[in-house]
């Protein structure tokens, strides 16, 4: 017997779902807990991405830790990541493609 979602998660979609739990997630337990993973693993990844993370905040007038919003569109499989700016608007600050899939 087959989940009624159970075609949903292998679809084309499934990659923005797993994305959106991922992201919903990840920004629960920040806002809840207040902390970051101090894992060395954790440690080593946030490493590797926070100084182009932020030139790349600073480059648009964006604050680090700024509230997000996130929309995910499935005609033109993209996800956007917009952050709040000073201002109190959100700006758009990425756009992710993604390439069609197919199968599970």
């Amino acid at each position: 017997m087959k989940l009624p979602f159970e075609r949903f998660l292998n679809s084309p979609m499934k990659i923005m779902f797993i994305l959106a739990i991922f992201f919903s997630l990840s920004l629960s337990s920040r806002v809840f807990s207040g902390e970051i993973p101090s894992s060395q693993r954790a440690s080593k990844a946030i490493a590797s991405v926070n100084v182009e993370l932020k030139q790349a905040l600073l480059a648009k007038g964006l604050n680090d830790g700024a509230p997000i919003f996130i929309r995910i569109f499935k005609e033109s499989r993209s996800l956007e990541v917009w952050l709040e700016g000073k201002d109190g608007t959100f700006q758009l600050f990425r756009q992710y493609v993604f390439v069609p899939s197919q199968g599970s």
